[in-house]
């Protein structure tokens, strides 16, 4: 495409997007019904009305969605090529984006023009058991674990003291006995102890514990992007109750995306809520300086969210 054609495509989506602005409404709804007011001077439009979100919605309507995921988790080792367990996440991962909700916000300051992309999803409590069980198996067969027994009678067999014959085959099984035995009480109390730790937990579910839990599932999914993302500089989780008593987390990073050759610099904040019985994911992705401006009205939204 000849220039004068970009020129021409790049003024036709301004004064689109400019006309749109002016009638848009200045607010976020999350996937949980959770009201962000960015106020007046920043203009939000529903995603599938802009050339980004629109694609995104496309792809969601007619793309191979769970193909896709498939790819980028086996590109990034979180799981290994054609893995049921991959599959299995990929299906519930398609079925969370399927239901999402995706803004774009803009604003004009300083004779800047500032903008970035808004995506919101819903992840049932159910579903989150159905991701953490998949991940763990991935886990689970990238590290066999390696029993108890197995481990204490190879260390019976090859307790042999350098230098020195070799002990009488009664007390070698005598000794490997015990040690199987040591080994086996020791794997059960610990079992134990894990299972009484995982029902403490349960009984003592709270709102603000689930919302920290979640974001650690968001920390480990960068290993998908491998060394395509580059973080420069990032602040930690925060856990806040806003002033009509929305308990939630927020953090914030800013990264170097390497693409063909390209860096281009990314600001991405997330917001972890709770919405019933589903975990509420929001993030708001920009260019580094889009980022900075526009952060500010986030924090401010949050911080008049109701329930």
């Amino acid at each position: 495409m000849k220039l004068k054609k970009w020129l021409a495509a790049s003024a036709a989506a301004m004064i689109l997007v400019s006309g749109a602005s002016a009638v848009s409404a200045a607010s976020i709804t999350t996937a949980g019904d959770q009201k962000l007011d960015l106020g007046s001077s920043i203009s939000v439009l529903p995603g599938e009305r802009t050339f980004f979100g629109g694609q995104f919605h496309d792809w969601l309507l007619t793309g191979n969605v769970e193909g896709t995921i498939q790819e980028i988790l086996a590109q990034g080792n979180v799981f290994p090529e054609n893995s049921v367990n991959n599959k299995q996440f990929a299906s519930v991962a398609a079925s969370i984006l399927k239901s999402a909700k995706v803004y774009q916000v803009c604003a004009s300051a300083n004779d800047t023009y500032y903008q970035g992309m808004v995506l919101s999803i819903a992840v049932s409590d159910n579903d989150m058991t159905k991701l953490l069980l998949a991940l763990n198996a991935a886990q689970a067969e990238a590290s066999p674990v390696i029993e108890p027994e197995t481990a204490a009678a190879a260390s019976a067999d090859n307790k042999v003291t350098e230098g020195k014959a070799a002990p009488a085959a009664e007390e070698t099984a005598a000794e490997g006995e015990t040690v199987k035995a040591a080994a086996t009480k020791a794997a059960t109390e610990k079992t134990v102890k894990a299972e009484a730790k995982k029902e403490t937990k349960k009984e003592a579910k709270e709102e603000k514990s689930e919302i920290k839990n979640s974001g650690d599932v968001l920390d480990g999914m960068q290993t998908a992007w491998g060394k395509k993302v580059e973080i420069t500089e990032n602040s930690h989780w925060e856990d806040k109750v806003s002033k009509n008593g929305l308990s939630y987390r927020t953090g914030s990073v800013k990264a170097l995306v390497h693409k063909d050759g390209f860096v281009i610099p990314v600001f991405a904040k997330g917001i972890i809520t709770r919405s019933g019985t589903s975990t509420i994911y929001t993030v708001f992705v920009a260019d580094q300086a889009s980022g900075k401006y526009l952060d500010t009205f986030f924090d401010k939204a949050l911080e008049e969210a109701s329930k």
